[in-house]
């Protein structure tokens, strides 16, 4: 934390408050001994089959280390007396409530070298699979009530998977898809609000939409 450490200093000294942005999941705020390890789960996109160095929210494991790294900032600036209000970093490409998007390269490449990035539907990976599934399973109950609604023949729920909304083969289809992508960035950013909020019960907390 000592170049955070000075940082506070400065400001107590000038009588300013701080803003900091609590960023955990794009690419350039992970340490790079995590994205090369077997624990990182990166988004990955339906139209290339491609990864990004971004996070993937559907990996629950993740939760763990965002809650463990907002504890200890909190443990070590919440009582610092220069803290205005917190952002919340999500996840995106600067910390945003969205997936991954353009630019394809800036800044934050710096860090962590080029990589694929797009605009686009990222919903690829293993753990967006299963919960795209597990989704469609609670809302349907039976496969043949599913292929009533998409159109569709699937033989059981381990064929459906996350699909582009321009080659979905039905409306229904197509909206399902985009509710539950939609709805699981809206459960993440709530997981978010609630983990620093509790360990910064009375400071603002601030999303980056």
């Amino acid at each position: 934390w000592s170049r955070w450490d000075r940082q506070v200093e400065v400001l107590k000294r000038a009588g300013l408050k701080w803003a900091p942005l609590l960023v955990c999941g794009p690419a350039y705020s992970l340490p790079k001994w995590f994205r090369e390890s077997d624990r990182s789960v990166p988004y990955v996109c339906l139209e290339h089959g491609e990864k990004s160095k971004i996070q993937s929210l559907w990996d629950p494991e993740f939760r763990f280390w965002i809650e463990r790294f907002v504890k200890a900032f909190a443990d070590r600036y919440r009582d610092s007396g220069v803290l205005q209000l917190v952002r919340l970093g999500v996840t995106g490409i600067y910390g945003e409530t969205l997936y991954p998007s353009g630019p394809s390269d800036g800044w934050t490449f710096h860090a962590t070298g080029r990589f694929h990035n797009h605009t686009g539907w990222w919903a690829g990976d293993p753990l967006a699979v299963k919960s795209f599934r597990e989704r469609m399973r609670r809302r349907y109950g039976e496969i043949g009530a599913l292929n009533r609604a998409w159109g569709t023949s699937y033989g059981g729920f381990d064929a459906v998977t996350p699909l582009l909304p321009s080659k979905a083969p039905s409306r229904r289809a197509r909206l399902d898809f985009v509710n539950w992508y939609i709805d699981c960035m809206t459960e993440y950013s709530a997981f978010w609000d609630a983990t620093v909020r509790k360990h910064f019960p009375d400071t603002p907390v601030y999303q980056s939409l």
